[in-house]
C-alpha cells in the first residue's frame, strides 16, 4: 500500500513538472474559474438580451453610478476568449469578444467581433465587474486614445458604404512574400502600416527553424505610424522546406497578414 501510494505521489509530481510552469500559478482552481464564468456569462447575456438591469446585478456597489452613466452596446452574440488571474486568484481580466454595429466616419455600420476586456474582483465570495476611470474611450475596438482637442488623430478615408473589409484595408502590408536563397545568408523586411484611427496590436507567429530569425520591431501601433518585420536567414546543416508562413494578427480587427517565406536551392 505504501508503495503504490508513493508511485501515485510520484506520477502527479511528474504530472505537474510536465505542465507548463506558469500555469501552476495563474490556473485558478476549477471553482473559482467556474464562479467567474457564470457571472461573466451573465453581465454579457444580459448585453445580448437588452437588459441591463440585470447586468447591473453583478457590478460592484463602487461602480454602479459609472456603468449607469456609461454608453451601454447591445451584442448580437459573445465568447469568453480569456481570463487571466491575479493577486491570489481575487483579481481577474476577462476578454470577451462581442458581435455588435459599430460606426466609423466615412465608413458607415459595420458589424464586427469586437474584444472587450472587462475587470472583476472577488468580494465576500463573490465575483463583481468594475470599472477603472481613464482617459481613454472605450470602443468595440478596444480603448481609444483622443489627439489634440479629444479627436482621434489621422485620416478616415474609406469609400462611402464600406464594410468590415475596407475598415482591414487601413492597415497595410508592404508585401506577402520574401524570396531567400538556401545555401546563402540572407535578410529582408516587410513593412507594416496603420491608417486607422484606433491603436492597433500586432502578433507575430511563425514556426521556428535553425538559422531562421524573424523580429517584429514593435507590438502596437497609432494611426500613421509603421512596424518593420526583420527577416534574417543564416544557413545552417539542416536545409530549410521550400516555402514557409509566418503571420501577423492584428488586432482588435482580426486581421491575419501570411507572408510566405521561399528558399531557393543552390544554383537558382
Amino acid at each position: 500500500m505504501v508503495r503504490a501510494g508513493a508511485v501515485g505521489l510520484l506520477g502527479c509530481v511528474l504530472a505537474g513538472l510536465a505542465q507548463n510552469p506558469a500555469d501552476l500559478f495563474e490556473k485558478a482552481p476549477p471553482s473559482v474559474d467556474e464562479a467567474l464564468r457564470a457571472r461573466t456569462n451573465k453581465f454579457f447575456q444580459a448585453h445580448v438580451d437588452g437588459k441591463f438591469r440585470v447586468a447591473d446585478e453583478v457590478v460592484a456597489e463602487d461602480s454602479k453610478d459609472a456603468f449607469f452613466a456609461a454608453n451601454k452596446t447591445r451584442c448580437y452574440t459573445f465568447e469568453i476568449i480569456k481570463i487571466t488571474y491575479s493577486e491570489n486568484f481575487t483579481r481577474a481580466q476577462a476578454v470577451v469578444t462581442c458581435e455588435m454595429d459599430f460606426t466609423i466616419p466615412g465608413a458607415g455600420r459595420v458589424r464586427v467581433k469586437a474584444p472587450r476586456t472587462t475587470l472583476w474582483k472577488l468580494v465576500d465570495g463573490q465575483w463583481w465587474y468594475y470599472i477603472v476611470s481613464s482617459d481613454s474611450i472605450d470602443s468595440p475596438f478596444g480603448k481609444m486614445h483622443p489627439g489634440p482637442e479629444g479627436k482621434a488623430s489621422g485620416p478616415v478615408t474609406p469609400q462611402p458604404g464600406a464594410d468590415l473589409a475596407a475598415i482591414r484595408s487601413m492597415v497595410k502590408v508592404s508585401k506577402g512574400q520574401v524570396h531567400l536563397r538556401a545555401d546563402k545568408p540572407g535578410s529582408d523586411e516587410v513593412i507594416l502600416t496603420n491608417s486607422m484611427p484606433l491603436v492597433v496590436t500586432l502578433v507575430l507567429q511563425y514556426a521556428s527553424m535553425p538559422g531562421l530569425d524573424i523580429q517584429l520591431d514593435r507590438k502596437e501601433l497609432k494611426t500613421g505610424e509603421t512596424a518593420r518585420v526583420a527577416i534574417r536567414w543564416e544557413p545552417k546543416d539542416k536545409a530549410p522546406p521550400p516555402s514557409m508562413m509566418a503571420q501577423i494578427l492584428v488586432q482588435p480587427i482580426a486581421q491575419v497578414f501570411a507572408i510566405r517565406l521561399s528558399f531557393a536551392p543552390p544554383g537558382q
